[in-house]
């Protein structure tokens, strides 16, 4: 779990990351010993940048052991029994009060939403694919969401969904070729699933 007094920490990490160009497939920040361990996979990097993102993480790493979980300023590793906890002085005082504790435990570790947010603000990882009905890839062009004709050429009621279509909307894409909205596409799948038919046949 990311600790709240590390966000900055993580902040900037991020945007190392960003200025470099660097995309992950999969991050995971947690919290041991007092400093945060980082375990992250990038299957497309190279060599090189592996190398290169393991040394901005490992110094990351460090940095967070001289970090304060609870607010942030400079600390040290310091025993609260049964855990080792980096916390500055003043924490450190506060964590002797019982009731104070635990509010301090739970308010140190920052939430997944806030986390999740870090990470897309940043960028650093892998838009994954948007899939949808029978597995169709969903594309995204100046603000829209289609799937793509030829998808749904392979599929054994295309000569079906044809037919229903003829009245329905397509844009061209010189790439992608002809392209269904995606919402006419779940409108007749919705109904084509429910029923057996589309809109049109009684």
């Amino acid at each position: 779990m990311l600790r709240v007094g590390w966000k900055n920490l993580f902040i900037k990490m991020y945007r190392e990351l960003k200025e470099k160009n660097i995309k992950l497939d999969n991050i995971y920040a947690k919290s041991k010993l007092g400093a945060t361990r980082i375990e992250w996979k990038c299957s497309k990097c190279t060599d090189k940048e592996k190398e290169e993102i393991e040394n901005i993480f490992s110094e990351y790493e460090k940095l967070s052991n001289k970090t304060c979980e609870i607010c942030g300023k400079k600390g040290i590793l310091r025993q609260t029994s049964p855990m080792f906890t980096t916390l500055c002085n003043e924490c450190f005082e506060y964590m002797k009060n019982d009731k104070l504790k635990k509010y301090l435990l739970f308010y140190r570790n920052l939430t997944e939403f806030d986390y999740i947010s870090i990470c897309q603000k940043f960028g650093i990882l892998k838009e994954k694919e948007k899939i949808t009905y029978f597995g169709l890839k969903v594309y995204k062009i100046n603000g829209s969401e289609y799937v793509r004709e030829d998808d749904i050429k392979k599929l054994p009621f295309y000569d079906f969904w044809q037919e229903s279509a003829e009245s329905s909307t397509m844009i061209i894409d010189e790439d992608l070729g002809n392209l269904v909205f995606l919402y006419d596409w779940k409108a007749f799948c919705h109904i084509f699933i429910k029923t057996g038919k589309d809109q049109f046949i009684q």
